[in-house]
């Protein structure tokens, strides 16, 4: 069927954030409201219920404790209602770049997306650098077409997931060589690394540059992206 491939390297995501960093529920101002939408989301919140049904906590520094760490368990609790590239929404995983730059013009071309779908205004968007240093052994999907359909690609994903693969290397449409990453066992990552903030500014129709915090520099859009890439490579 498809082979295994040995992989051992930095591998790289962003999601949304704020700079600088604040408590989720900083803004509502008073202690005690802040408590009690703390004890409110003890109750309510899958990830944080699952982890309160294990026998034992992990302890910091226990291989376990990675594979609970919140943006490491976060892809599994929350499954994402339109799947992932080679599963359907009742899987979780985690879907990473081998590179900074090619997770940098994904998260562009993912942000655009739900950006434009809900029409919003021009803003600045913060965004995160989560890396991770992954090591195993991952199905190679590297030289299947990847424009197949969708139905197609995810009839292999399921299979493979279900005969027990660990997660697959694999190539997007419009990203050309670059690798990607999907996990499928939350177990084998290691600890998440918080790094560099960037600010997407958005002027209302797409993403024009990308501003980094670290050093002040700007990272123009055609930088990144080909120009025949579309919001499609988001997929």
């Amino acid at each position: 069927m498809y082979s295994k491939r040995s992989f051992d390297q930095d591998c790289y995501q962003l999601i949304p954030s704020r700079f600088p960093i604040i408590e989720v529920y900083e803004r509502l101002g008073d202690a005690e409201l802040q408590a009690a939408a703390k004890a409110l989301e003890a109750r309510t919140n899958p990830r944080l219920a699952a982890i309160n049904q294990l026998p034992i906590l992990p302890k910091q520094g226990d291989k376990a404790a990675s594979q609970y760490q919140n943006w490491n368990h976060a892809p599994f609790a929350y499954k994402d209602p339109r799947g992932s590239f080679f599963l359907g929404p009742t899987h979780g995983c985690l879907e990473l770049a081998s590179d900074m730059d090619t997770a940098l013009a994904l998260a562009l071309l993912r942000r655009e997306e739900f950006l434009g779908s809900t029409d919003e205004p021009a803003m600045g968007l913060d965004m995160r650098v989560f890396s991770r240093r992954i090591t195993g052994s991952f199905h190679d999907l590297t030289k299947l077409d990847p424009n197949i359909p969708s139905a197609d690609r995810r009839k292999i994903g399921h299979q493979l997931h279900e005969s027990g693969s660990p997660g697959v290397l694999f190539c997007r449409p419009g990203f050309g060589e670059h690798r990607f990453l999907a996990v499928f066992d939350g177990a084998l990552l290691p600890r998440a690394i918080q790094g560099a903030h960037y600010r997407f500014v958005w002027d209302g129709q797409k993403i024009k540059s990308i501003y980094d915090f670290s050093d002040g520099n700007e990272i123009l859009r055609g930088a990144l992206l080909a120009p025949d890439i579309g919001r499609d490579a988001a997929e």
